[in-house]
């Protein structure tokens, strides 16, 4: 019944992916559930990773909402982490169906969260590309989409876990334009199919994120160098005069 509903829910591709994600553990039976992280396990190489403060900074926001350019903007005063790329690398290590296309499928994001390796993956995924948090002792700016999900956080909060930072300072900050802004930066970037778009289809878009929002602790900003501005003063950073 469960693989009927998972054909019926998503596409072909991407029911026959998530299939394999949930399947194939029990299959080759081979892997068994990751024993629960702690700040007190050992790294990779054996050795117990030192405890440091860290003030981490979760950017959300709907695709095209300008996230990932704010980031950058800021990557002078913090180290960043684009989670979207971040979870689409795991997920590559996990199935070799996943291809660079599927990053935009969030059925893919929460199917990848139930395999039994997920965070393990994930955490191997942070080590290959952020291993300067191992020494790292400034702000983390952590963005993407699928951080509206608080399931992802709290794997991204196990990596970081495991690489020794201490999450006992967060903020959590959504970039909210309008729809016709993300619809103007989509056509600007022009990312796969999504100069495709039309404004209807973006302004229904932003309405399930919104959804997807409420009840989240999250503050709410619409405009980018304003949030700019905001994250400057949480991490203690001088302003740059941005309008």
């Amino acid at each position: 019944m469960f693989a009927l509903a998972v054909l019926l829910e998503f596409p072909l591709g991407c029911g026959i992916l998530i299939l394999y994600l949930f399947l194939f553990p029990v299959i080759s039976g081979s892997r068994s559930a990751p024993t629960p992280f702690s700040l007190a396990s050992p790294g990779p190489h054996g050795i117990i990773p030192a405890k440091r403060m860290n003030h981490i900074v979760y950017i959300i926001g709907a695709s095209g909402s300008g996230k990932t350019s704010l980031a950058l903007r800021l990557a002078r005063i913090a180290h960043v982490i684009h989670t979207d790329q971040l979870a689409l690398i795991a997920a590559m290590r996990l199935c070799p169906f996943c291809k660079p296309g599927s990053a935009g499928d969030w059925g893919l994001w929460q199917a990848l969260l139930q395999h039994t390796s997920a965070i393990e993956a994930l955490h191997y995924s942070f080590l290959q590309s952020h291993s300067i948090c191992l020494s790292f002792q400034g702000p983390i700016i952590i963005e993407g989409t699928i951080l509206v999900w608080e399931q992802w956080r709290a794997a991204l909060r196990a990596s970081l876990a495991m690489a020794g930072v201490d999450m006992s300072r967060e903020s959590f900050l959504w970039l909210d334009p309008s729809p016709e802004k993300i619809h103007r930066n989509i056509l600007e970037r022009a990312r796969g199919n999504e100069a495709q778009l039309s404004l209807d289809q973006v302004q229904e878009s932003c309405l399930r994120y919104s959804n997807l929002v409420l009840d989240q602790p999250f503050d709410k900003h619409c405009s980018s160098s304003r949030l700019e501005q905001v994250i400057q003063g949480l991490v203690g950073a001088p302003e740059t005069g941005r309008g």
